[in-house]
């Protein structure tokens, strides 16, 4: 960990989680949401200002989360890859669930896994609601995630180097753990550590 132009007003942690981004390491260790993915975006803007040639880490322990919030931190990776030529390695530390492996994990360059790592593949869902829903209202949110469902798979496909029918039916209907072996295995991750 490198500590330079420190600021000598902050506390211990902060002074941490500077000398982090002065790395070019960055956490993403809570469910995904729009607060976040501010967050993470935010620490990645600020090591890239503090250091504009770092390599990225973005460390990954998270049960997953909410989509919009998960695909627009994916845009916004792959956007730093084509704009900056920035590179981010993906480490998943413990679990990668849901759209932190599927989304966020697949826009990194290199995808590594710890030995222990535990990852969870699943078709998206919905939570539900104590509201009275009207048929057409049903349709739209099935249509809605039938087009969340196919970007997924295509990011996934993408990838893994596997066909979208067969990930499409790898997932239909259950929740897949993996562990990092199966998920190397997978095309899920490109190396363990």
């Amino acid at each position: 960990m490198t500590i330079s132009r420190l600021p000598t007003d902050i506390s211990l942690e902060e002074a941490m989680h500077y000398a982090e981004l002065q790395d070019g390491r960055i956490h993403l260790t809570d469910d995904i949401s729009p607060f976040s993915t501010r967050d993470v975006i935010r620490d990645m803007e600020y090591a890239l200002e503090i250091t504009p040639e770092t390599k990225l880490i973005l460390f990954i322990n998270s049960p997953g989360g909410e989509y919009h919030s998960s695909i627009g931190l994916y845009d916004y990776i792959v956007r730093l890859q084509k704009l900056r030529s920035t590179y981010v390695t993906g480490f998943v530390q413990g679990q990668a669930a849901s759209a932190a492996s599927m989304i966020i994990l697949q826009a990194c360059d290199t995808r590594i896994s710890s030995v222990h790592s535990r990852f969870l593949l699943h078709e998206p869902g919905r939570w539900g609601t104590t509201n009275i829903e009207k048929v057409s209202s049903i349709q739209d949110t099935t249509n809605d995630l039938k087009e969340i469902h196919s970007v997924v798979l295509g990011i996934l496909a993408d990838r893994s180097g596997k066909k979208v029918s067969v990930i499409r039916t790898e997932l239909e209907r259950r929740d897949v753990w993996l562990s990092a072996t199966e998920a190397l295995a997978w095309g899920l991750i490109d190396e363990i550590v």
